[in-house]
């Protein structure tokens, strides 16, 4: 029996939460957390570790048609 299997790039009727971990120079995440915050409809960025001049961080970002 075929399964349906949903296309990750197919549109979805409502908005859906996506969970990015990001991790690397705090320059660069911060460049690409405002990156991303500037295209979703919401999200929100929780810091995991600091390591020097690397930084550990997940994100809840909120996407897809209003």
């Amino acid at each position: 029996m075929d399964l349906p299997v949903d296309d990750p790039l197919a549109p979805h009727p409502y908005p859906r939460v996506v969970v990015v971990e990001l991790r690397g120079p705090l320059e660069e995440v911060a460049t690409v957390q405002t990156w991303i915050a500037a295209r979703a409809l919401y999200s929100d960025a929780t810091v995991m570790g600091v390591f020097g001049d690397k930084v550990s961080c997940q994100m809840n970002v909120v996407v897809g048609e209003e």
